[in-house]
């Protein structure tokens, strides 16, 4: 925002601590890390953090993969937010 340089962490801590605190929002933190770091990228979350590591594939693989991908709506909505909540609490 303020044309500053940050390191990818850097950036989806923030966003994270944006959604989180600032809004108020109850939510997961994969939609941030994923979004900031881009890729295909195994992402580990534990109490202590996450972890974001590459995975590493050969291009027809990926296009491979990309050519097999199918997205479906089920008819179903939700907030994510309510779900959070419901997790926290079990």
């Amino acid at each position: 925002m303020k044309g500053k340089r940050v390191d990818k962490r850097r950036l989806a801590d923030e966003a994270i601590y944006a959604e989180r605190v600032l809004c108020n929002e109850a939510g997961g933190i994969q939609d941030q890390i994923a979004a900031v770091f881009g890729g295909l990228n195994r992402i580990d979350v534990s109490k202590d953090g996450y972890k974001v590591t590459p995975v590493v594939i050969s291009n027809q693989r990926k296009k491979d993969f990309n050519d097999n991908l199918m997205l479906f709506f089920t008819g179903f909505s939700r907030f994510s937010s309510d779900i959070q909540k419901g997790t926290k609490k079990t």
